[in-house]
């Protein structure tokens, strides 16, 4: 009996910790109750830092954070048979390199989409440098994969003709490559989609009842790309593998749907020197059919920041950051508020979902600064974040979730809110997320912190979600 009852004590001591950790709360087997925080010298500019995270088939991840590639095991360790000990930073083609999205394949290969920068001679280019789209492949213990590209890389222009520039001087130079890369994803056969924009022309620009002129405005149209797995572009896709979307300042937020149509944010350009932050939803088929906009003229997004997802039945969920008036009556007050929207799949606005087919979310009297959507098989919806940056108040992570109809998810975190705080001093940026299987979801993003080396670096939480 006495055995018997030592037995039952032992399976509670185990089952009550896992009981009691409800939906939303930090994971204990991940670093530091829930934490990772890693040193990057990020510079003075890094909170304008790329950041994207990807997972690994056994539940670690990677995660882009600037310039800097950093892998780590299912319990946040350096994921030490990746190269450099879990942290690859540095240039990795002659010129400057910006990157900009990281995504994992089925095989746990690790790709890198990002834009070189390499001078050329001036005389003969009006100074200008080509810019040239790169993707890298590295294998899992972090060298490049031979198999891909030339000897893991790829710099390509994607067969796009070099824009023509106009001269003041009345004659046109002949001009570099000006193409940049946007964002990355694969779909369900494991194909690479990229997107980006080209410059098409460099030259004058005048805006109607407008007196101001510049001579260097650069027209450019959005692409959207599918590659073969070896790196070769996949001439069963648009116009032998590249689909054009005209006239677009940019096309970011890709996403591959199971179907494997490609969903992104286009920015249009509607005018020379144009500051709107105006968005709009593009569609392209399997086959590579481009849809502009999903919905009518309206259906358009003001904002700095944008994310997408689509979920199991083909319908997209658009977020952004928008305003929210506090204390109404008391003055024009506002607060940052997340904003999420849904459409159907023929591209009009989900009236049944939230009110009216929009979701405001704003987290206590702080407001609350969106930076991504996700989407569980179950249909639930996690929307990432952060509070408002200040000094007084601990940098902290932000996850709501919400039912698929639209409805704050009380039962998880606090009040459907889950948080991570890295302490006073502390300023975060926007954080990217992934879901990483085993009922958790992980989300990474850069940071300035006092107690770490160089005062800035990277920032990793992961929740419980079931």
């Amino acid at each position: 009996m006495k055995k018997i009852l030592v037995l039952a004590l032992a399976l509670f001591a185990f089952v009550v910790p896992s009981a009691a950790a409800r939906p939303g709360a930090l994971d204990s087997s991940f670093g530091r109750e829930g934490k990772v925080a890693w040193p990057l010298n990020l510079g003075a500019t890094w909170k304008r830092a790329a950041t994207a995270v990807a997972k690994f088939s056994d539940g670690g991840a990677i995660a882009l954070v600037g310039d800097n590639l950093i892998a780590l095991n299912r319990d946040g360790t350096p994921r030490r048979r990746f190269l450099r000990f879990g942290l690859t930073h540095g240039p990795l083609f002659l010129g400057a390199q910006s990157m900009v999205d990281v995504t994992v394949d089925r095989r746990d290969r690790v790709l890198v989409l990002g834009t070189v920068t390499s001078a050329t001679d001036p005389a003969r280019q009006g100074g200008l440098a080509d810019e040239s789209i790169f993707l890298t492949r590295y294998l899992e213990n972090g060298y490049p994969d031979p198999s891909f590209g030339r000897r893991g890389s790829l710099i390509t222009d994607l067969g796009l003709r070099p824009p023509t520039i106009d001269d003041p001087g009345s004659h046109t130079l002949e001009a570099p490559a000006l193409t940049r890369a946007g964002a990355l994803a694969l779909d369900a056969r494991g194909r690479i989609v990229l997107s980006g924009v080209t410059v098409k022309r460099e030259g004058a620009c005048s805006v109607p009842n407008r007196s101001d002129f510049t001579s260097d405005y650069e027209y450019r149209d959005g692409i959207i790309a599918r590659l073969r797995m070896d790196g070769g572009l996949d001439a069963s896709f648009g116009q032998g593998g590249l689909i054009t979307i005209p006239e677009s300042l940019s096309v970011e937020d890709l996403l591959v749907s199971r179907s494997g149509d490609a969903f992104a944010m286009r920015a249009p350009a509607s005018e020379c020197r144009s500051s709107s932050a105006v968005e709009r939803v593009v569609k392209v088929t399997a086959g590579g059919l481009l849809k502009k906009r999903l919905g009518d003229d309206r259906e358009f997004f003001e904002a700095d920041r944008t994310s997408l997802a689509v979920d199991r039945r083909g319908r997209a969920l658009v977020l952004w950051r928008g305003s929210q008036i506090a204390e109404p009556g008391r003055g024009l007050e506002f607060l940052h508020a997340g904003r999420l929207r849904r459409l159907l799949p023929s591209g009009r606005q989900d009236r049944g979902f939230g009110q009216n087919g929009t979701v405001t979310l704003v987290f206590g009297k702080r407001g609350f600064n969106p930076s991504q959507v996700l989407v569980d098989r179950g249909g639930r919806i996690y929307v990432a974040g952060t509070p408002p940056a200040s000094r007084e108040a601990p940098g902290s992570f932000l996850v709501c979730r919400l039912d698929p109809d639209g409805h704050v998810d009380r039962r998880f975190g606090r009040g459907g809110w889950a948080r991570a705080d890295w302490g006073r001093n502390v300023v975060v940026g926007n954080p990217s997320a992934t879901l990483v299987g085993g009922g958790r979801l992980l989300l990474a993003g850069p940071m300035s912190n006092p107690r770490l080396r160089y005062d800035t670096g990277a920032g990793f939480a992961r929740f419980l979600i079931r």
